[in-house]
């Protein structure tokens, strides 16, 4: 079975006192005892074989994956990652590195996502129109993966979420 693998790189800094005496100018809340440890994290996304299907549109399908559903754009199997740090850390960056690319034919367009139903479901005819996407020779998603970096609070502490999403296609 042929895999697609997605390796993922994610420099971050954690602040410590482990060596006290090195400041990090780019966090002003931090005080002249606190410094920083590097840290690299390697994550690895492997998709199963991807099937399409479709009669009008093609649907595009992976196991274990959700689905993006931004209305008019193609609906695409994504797998999804979600990492948590300390409130404070410093993601400086995230490579990614893509193997085992093939490339398939597709008779047909991608199913695009249907507008939003409004939440009371009044007799709303539900339709799906082509984006500016379709209209385009561009990739759609335009990457192989993408991240989100934001702050909340798990178990009651404050920390740093970073979500990482990664496609088998495009």
């Amino acid at each position: 079975m042929k895999k697609i693998f997605v390796f993922l790189a994610i420099s971050v800094f954690l602040f410590s006192s482990a060596f006290a005496g090195v400041v990090n100018i780019s966090n002003p809340a931090m005080s002249a005892d606190e410094s920083t440890d590097a840290m690299q994290e390697t994550m690895k996304f492997s998709f199963s074989d991807v099937t399409v299907s479709g009669s009008e549109y093609e649907r595009i399908a992976s196991d274990g994956c959700y689905f993006t559903y931004k209305a008019s754009y193609p609906i695409m199997p994504y797998k999804s990652e979600t990492l948590v740090f300390p409130f404070g850390t410093k993601i400086e960056g995230i490579d990614v590195k893509i193997s085992d690319v093939q490339t398939m034919h597709l008779d047909k367009k991608i199913t695009p996502a249907p507008e939003p139903v409004p939440s009371n479901m009044q007799n709303v005819k539900v339709e799906r129109t082509e984006g500016e996407v379709y209209e385009s020779n561009e990739m759609y998603p335009s990457n192989w993966a993408t991240y989100n970096i934001g702050a909340g609070i798990e178990n009651g502490e404050h920390v740093i979420f970073l979500s990482i999403h990664a496609f088998p296609a495009r």
